[in-house]
């Protein structure tokens, strides 16, 4: 590798990534949408009110043998589109505006689940299966702040110790990727690393600070190494968008007959399949802006923070009804969007500081919108 070759490549990198990303707001965005409908459908499997989520006498089991093909991937994406969004947006903010960012937007809506949200969320729960009413404060299904705001601090930690020390070999990482946009398939090799060593009993069971931190921070990794390699990793991820399909569909199709077991490892290999597939279709397709992508944007986490207490209410009365279990599962999932979404738009997004409390910017006194660091 000659050093024109170095010096082109970093160019091009740092002038496609000072770009904003369509595709990974698109990404966040579905990424969260996806966990609100899997949230609704635990409602009616056997083992919901394990986790004090209001179940239903009649189940639907059905569908969340097949939602399997989402679980192996759906949070994993969220790690790896969080080091994306780090990654770019060091592009074009200091390491301490960051900081100070960073912390508001995931802090504060952090202790906040922790103190009202949660325990909100739970005297439903009290209520739906008879138990004494009692505070109790978590995290719920805000888990995974913890894990997202514990790696930020780590790479901007590293970022103000070595700077950009690792430019050379980010370089060289992108020479390759270009000339052989098949070697991003090596990306696979630290995920099915993780699912060997730490060997969960349940590959999707993130919660899990054994098995959640320790994958958690290699998918973040890969996000934020992708994100550095700029323009060139993009285009090799939509070179490869139809291979990776292919890859995928055809794995699932001889896990479903039985043909290859599940193992972890073997999970993990197809959940990094999935990631780059995805991230290939995004980047060919939704790379750019739209009126509802700037809506989803903002509205999305405020969103996801108010919808499983939210959901829990109207379990709480649906689950009671004399219905059809999946009229039931379309009436929850329903009234969970749509309250969500109302609540969001009639009151969350028009309240001042109290938006911080969401991860949202802050509003001054006449109404407009003052910005802190994403």
């Amino acid at each position: 590798m000659s050093p024109e070759d170095c010096t082109r490549s970093a160019t091009v990198g740092r002038m496609a990534s000072a770009v904003r990303r369509h595709d990974v707001d698109w990404a966040r965005s579905y990424a969260l949408l996806l966990l609100i409908s899997y949230h609704v459908l635990c409602s009616f499997q056997p083992w919901a009110h394990k986790l004090a989520i209001p179940q239903n006498a009649e189940l639907l089991e059905g569908p969340f043998k097949g939602a399997w093909v989402l679980n192996i991937w759906r949070i994993p994406f969220l790690f790896l589109v969080s080091g994306m969004s780090l990654r770019l947006a060091m592009n074009h903010r200091g390491i301490g505006e960051l900081l100070r960012g960073r912390s508001v937007r995931i802090l504060f809506p952090l202790l906040f689940g922790w103190a009202v949200v949660w325990p909100f969320t739970m005297y439903w729960s009290q209520g739906h299966f008879g138990r004494d009413m009692a505070y109790m404060p978590g995290p719920g299904h805000l888990w995974f702040l913890q894990n997202i705001y514990l790696y930020t601090m780590m790479y901007l930690g590293l970022a103000r110790l070595i700077g950009e020390r690792w430019r050379t070999s980010v370089d060289r990482i992108n020479l390759v990727v270009r000339q052989r946009p098949y070697g991003l398939y090596l990306s696979v090799i630290p995920l099915m690393a993780e699912a060997w060593i730490v060997n969960p009993g349940i590959f999707s069971f993130y919660v899990d600070p054994r098995h959640g931190y320790p994958l958690g921070f290699v998918c973040f990794s890969l996000g934020y190494l992708f994100a550095w390699l700029g323009v060139d990793f993009w285009n090799a991820v939509r070179k490869l968008r139809h291979g990776t399909t292919a890859v995928v569909v055809g794995v699932f199709s001889l896990t479903g007959v039985g043909i290859v077991p599940p193992t972890n490892p073997f999970i993990a290999f197809l959940s990094t399949m999935c990631m780059l597939a995805l991230l290939g279709h995004g980047a060919h397709r939704l790379n750019r802006p739209s009126p509802l992508l700037s809506y989803l944007t903002g509205a999305v986490f405020p969103v996801y923070i108010v919808h499983f207490p939210l959901q829990f209410v109207g379990a709480f009365f649906i689950l009671r009804l004399e219905l059809p279990v999946v009229v039931k599962f379309l009436f929850l999932l329903a009234s969970t969007l749509v309250t969500s979404f109302a609540l969001y738009e009639v009151l969350l997004r028009r309240l001042g500081w109290g938006r911080l409390l969401f991860g949202m910017p802050r509003f001054d006194r006449v109404g407009r919108f003052l910005p802190i660091t994403a």
